[in-house]
């Protein structure tokens, strides 16, 4: 899809969504959800046929002036700003980044320092890319393996299992493509991404809906519940954390939302514990029992 006509689509798209200004009157009636663009060229100062053919991926360049004034007509949020704003600029990016990012071996230490908080990264195309044994443990609920390549988007939409793993799988899936969105107008180059959206849009009624509504928005945080095998319904909170010095990774953790939700993540816990060695056990018997330490001597 060329720049010009998918910041099109996105300006259609979220004029759809805006209710006309309180107290604009216009003749005749309204036929389309949303505001017409007679309205919003109005609010933004500029001819209609401007607007037109703004809409119509017939512009080449765009002022800052411009996109600024249209902006505030639509009642963007700052992150659909910042979107509408990459869409415009009609750059190509030359960091591909076509393979599973490689992260510090830092990150995976602190991911593993959390014994009772699951947590993994993901890079911008939702590749999971690291994960601590207690987060292995909870996605482990939906048949999921992190520990190998996985992609949260394709496991979302093309895994039945999802649908009953997510009591709001509805609202992940949007969330997801929200993010998504977000990621390909920042990354218009990178062709993985790009074929990851095309799969998902073929594969996907649901995935090629949400994809055509143009919504964008940062993966921030919120509540999941989710349904696991062995500890039952759990409630978590998720905050999402740019990587620092990657900003194409995102740290995701989850904590428990009530005290019934952390006692089954410390349930959780005890079922993904490694089991110890030979001679790890041999060392806890013996630093419990002094008998049994003089017996090893």
């Amino acid at each position: 899809m060329s720049r010009n006509r998918e910041l099109g689509e996105f300006l259609r798209n979220q004029r759809a969504r805006r209710l006309p200004e309180p107290g604009a009157v216009w003749s005749g009636n309204r036929r389309v959800p949303g505001m017409r663009r007679e309205e919003v060229a109005q609010l933004a100062g500029m001819s209609v046929d401007y607007y037109v053919r703004l809409e119509q991926g017939r512009i080449g360049a765009v002022s800052e002036e411009v996109l600024d004034a249209v902006a505030g007509a639509l009642r963007l949020t700052d992150t659909e700003r910042a979107h509408l704003f990459r869409l415009a600029a009609r750059r190509r990016s030359t960091l591909g980044r076509e393979h599973r990012a490689l992260i510090d071996p830092g990150l995976q230490r602190l991911l593993d320092s959390w014994p009772t908080t699951p947590a993994h990264i993901l890079d911008h195309r939702m590749n999971v890319v690291a994960a601590n044994d207690l987060c292995i443990g909870l996605f482990a609920g939906a048949g999921w393996d992190l520990s190998g390549e996985s992609n949260g988007a394709r496991l979302v939409f093309l895994d039945p299992a999802a649908r009953e793993f997510y009591l709001e799988w509805a609202e992940k899936a949007e969330s997801i493509v929200t993010y998504l969105r977000l990621a390909a107008g920042r990354h218009p180059g990178d062709t993985e991404l790009s074929a990851l959206v095309g799969e998902l849009v073929v594969a996907s009624p649901e995935f090629a809906t949400l994809w055509a509504a143009h919504r964008v928005a940062e993966k921030g945080s919120g509540t999941m519940r989710v349904r696991h095998p062995v500890v039952g319904v759990v409630a978590l909170l998720f905050h999402g954390f740019p990587v620092p010095g990657d900003t194409d990774l995102t740290l995701v953790t989850f904590t428990p939302a009530a005290a019934a939700d952390e006692e089954a993540i410390r349930l959780l816990g005890s079922w993904t514990a490694p089991e110890p060695s030979f001679d790890e056990r041999e060392s806890l018997v013996a630093e419990a029992d002094p008998a049994v330490r003089r017996d090893i001597g």
